[in-house]
């Protein structure tokens, strides 16, 4: 009888099995078995390693694999991203969580996780949070994903699906339940209070997150400063800027934008061209979104000559079609004094952010808190033509 070739779907299946059975012991064993048959691990195979290396508390051999997953060209998954946050924090590498927070904050919530897709898309029916949390330990079990990994999900899914209220509901009853938040957890309400504009509740989950001994990193921060910005409580926006070294957090580009943008709003061009010299003091780059507003807000107070000048000022990197594009477009604009052409060119460079899956940029309001990804080079000049 002919002899059926084990494929890697059949590894991924007892790889999970081992974890389940408590013998992680073995599969080191069957990873060099599927390199020994020159078999490909997939997402699959990953993100069953990942999980069961972080279930059984080995978060340095699964950020390894996380590593080694990206060098390959695979795109982590939600969950597995969710993992390696939590697993980050817990090591103490701040930043590096941080970022991939933000990566993870805007991605599209769409994981092979059904119990979360039907929480995610349940209109207007009341939550029934007591089977959703069962659901969502059983998936968790299923996904060999430490239970806290699956909540932080949910509830940044729910957050994301505009349910914030959902979201709240769901992160009082697991409190009951003895959930420890962590910055993952605030992170999500926070952005979602924010997006709602309820920068009060916003503020006070800030506090909780104090009281329990969690310090707010620097994407928390943004959020707060955005939603000072938004509820037109400016000068509260700049205090809180200007406490954040005292709390041991770095600003960063996302930071200047919002209040470069904020002090545009307010008609104190002066202010936000010096904040962009002390952002460019402390060694961060502006970004097309920084220029675009600077631009926007000079032309709007009739100084042409100024936002040619603040043009050549940007320092063009070649790789950066976005900011090359800008740069061309918006000299041939002031060169024939079209001002409109600006003001609509800075609104598709606005459009071109987003967040929690809407736009997070309004008329004359900040840029968003991600932080990569800009206008699409084409739809910048298709918008204008």
């Amino acid at each position: 009888k002919n002899a059926i070739a084990p494929s890697i779907e059949m590894y991924n299946s007892l790889i999970s099995g081992l974890f389940k059975c408590g013998k992680s012991s073995e599969v080191a064993d069957l990873v060099n078995e599927i390199d020994e048959r020159g078999l490909v691990p997939n997402i699959v195979t990953y993100g069953s390693l990942i999980a069961g290396w972080c279930k059984e508390g080995l978060l340095d051999k699964a950020l390894s694999l996380y590593h080694n997953m990206l060098e390959k060209g695979l795109t982590p998954n939600a969950i597995i991203c969710c993992s390696i946050v939590s697993g980050l924090y817990r090591l103490g590498k701040v930043d590096e969580a941080n970022t991939l927070l933000q990566k993870v904050i805007d991605m599209d919530m769409d994981p092979s996780c059904g119990s979360l897709k039907e929480l995610w898309s349940s209109d207007g029916r009341p939550l029934d949070v007591h089977s959703i949390i069962d659901s969502i330990n059983s998936r968790a079990e299923d996904l060999l994903c430490p239970n806290k990994i699956i909540y932080n999900l949910a509830l940044l899914g729910l957050c994301k699906s505009g349910k914030l209220e959902d979201a709240m509901i769901l992160f009082s009853e697991l409190l009951k339940r003895g959930f420890v938040p962590d910055n993952f957890t605030y992170c999500s309400l926070i952005h979602g209070l924010v997006v709602a504009g309820d920068v009060n509740r916003a503020f006070d989950l800030r506090d909780d997150m104090l009281r329990t001994g969690l310090i707010p990193n620097i994407a928390i921060y943004n959020a707060l400063i955005y939603g000072l910005c938004k509820s037109k409580n400016f000068d509260r926006a700049v205090k809180l800027f200007l406490k954040l070294k005292l709390k041991g957090v770095a600003p960063n580009l996302v930071t200047y934008n919002i209040l470069i943008t904020g002090y545009c709003k307010f008609s104190d061009i002066s202010e936000a061209i010096k904040l962009k010299a002390k952002m460019e003091k402390e060694g961060i780059l502006p970004s097309v979104f920084t220029y675009s507003t600077l631009i926007s807000g000079l032309c709007k107070q009739g100084e042409v000559e100024k936002s040619l000048e603040l043009l050549d000022q940007m320092i063009s990197v070649p790789e950066d079609t976005d900011l090359r594009t800008y740069q061309s477009l918006a000299r041939n604009y002031l060169r024939d004094h079209d001002i409109e052409s600006i003001f609509k060119l800075h609104r598709t460079v606005k459009s071109g952010f987003h967040f929690f899956g809407t736009e997070y940029v309004e008329e004359d309001s900040a840029e968003p808190t991600r932080l990569e990804g800009a206008c699409n080079t084409s739809h910048m000049r298709e918008a204008v033509c």
